[in-house]
């Protein structure tokens, strides 16, 4: 048994033949940089070519909140492309580099190369499956729990592996991770103060170490089998 398909990334750049990528001039952005806002017009997607790419709104009183996030490989921006205008804000979490492709191009890699459109389906399913677990464990899941499983999963798709320790490579704000579960940034910090008195985890300038993590899955209640993390932990260089 695999780790669960949802939480593989799908990489395009390796999908999207290097004809169509080599005719796109590549666009970088600064972290914090907006790389586009809502009512914008939707006239391509983007594929993450480095860095990392935050989903976020803005409320009424000038609250930033993060969606989601986009690792080098993914894409971003499909939702809106067919449609007419953004509904969010897409920036740089960290800097970043992207390729923009029109929808045009988008159609005629399609037409040309079928198998692309399947990758964007599973890409799509992958997505919805995400959302629909963020929701369940919005109501059945303290935010403790919440919080242990985003970190399980950021140990799958961006874990770095030395000895028994798994350091997720990329520096993540306590707001951030509040954003993701949806609770307040005091609590995260609390629970990931509380995770790393009972030796779980070690926090470090807002890098988070991992030093339990079957102990992580067990507060997370990952519903997959922990033996699937410890098979990608080995698989891991």
């Amino acid at each position: 048994m695999e780790k669960p398909w949802y939480y593989t990334l799908i990489d395009f750049r390796e999908i999207i033949a290097p004809k169509y990528l080599n005719k796109v001039k590549p666009l970088f952005f600064k972290k914090n940089d907006v790389i586009y806002s809502p009512k914008d017009r939707s006239n391509c997607i983007y594929v993450v070519s480095s860095g990392i790419v935050k989903i976020f709104s803005i409320t009424a009183s000038g609250k930033e909140t993060s969606m989601s996030l986009r690792f080098p490989g993914e894409i971003f921006g499909l939702a809106e492309v067919f449609g007419g205008c953004r509904y969010c804000f897409a920036g740089a979490y960290k800097d970043a580099t992207v390729y923009p492709i029109k929808k045009d191009q988008v159609i005629k890699m399609i037409d040309e190369k079928p198998e692309i459109a399947i990758k964007i389906i599973e890409f799509l399913g992958k997505r919805l499956i995400e959302k629909e677990i963020h929701i369940e464990h919005s109501v059945e899941k303290n935010v403790e729990a919440r919080v242990a499983h985003l970190l399980v999963k950021m140990a799958i798709q961006e874990g770095d592996y030395k000895d028994d320790f798994v350091k997720i490579n990329f520096k993540m704000t306590h707001q951030t991770i509040a954003d993701l579960v949806g609770a307040s940034r005091q609590t995260v910090t609390e629970i990931l103060n509380n995770l790393e008195d009972k030796g779980v985890i070690i926090l470090t300038n807002r890098e988070i170490q991992i030093k339990d993590l079957r102990a992580l899955a067990r507060h997370g209640r990952t519903k997959f089998d922990i033996k699937d993390i410890e098979r990608t932990k080995e698989r891991k260089p």
